[in-house]
């Protein structure tokens, strides 16, 4: 249990940092509220759900399952650092279609597949 609020506090914190950063540049961009709103709330939601999701992790830790979590975690560590940076390169005006950055879904993307491809070979006995 302490190992789970730990994580919660830890993805809370992790939330303010983020939003602490990212506020400046997206409200200085002049856009539209809505999509001020968007560009801070991409990132700030991927950080909660990480949290949720290394809880998740510390729960299943010892069991069968705890490989798909670490797996599951690092992939959304990946999307975190995706909308991040999607949301501060909006904001600073260099974002382009087909910019490197966009890797970073792909990452994760493949790694939560791959987690869940090593998920259902536990699950058949492989």
């Amino acid at each position: 249990m302490k190992k789970v609020l730990a994580a919660t506090a830890t993805g809370l914190l992790a939330d303010v940092g983020v939003f602490m950063i990212l506020i400046g540049p997206v409200l200085r961009i002049g856009a539209d509220p809505l999509t001020q709103v968007f560009d801070l709330a991409y990132p700030v939601l991927d950080m909660a759900l990480l949290g949720i999701s290394i809880a998740g992790m510390f729960m299943f830790l010892p069991g069968r399952i705890s490989r798909f979590w670490v797996w599951l975690n690092i992939g959304f560590i990946f999307m975190v650092i995706a909308d991040l940076l999607f949301s501060y390169s909006t904001a600073l005006g260099f974002y382009y279609d087909g910019h490197p950055l966009e890797l970073f879904y792909f990452l994760g993307y493949s790694t939560i597949l791959l987690g869940l491809y090593d998920h259902s070979r536990i699950l058949q006995g492989d």
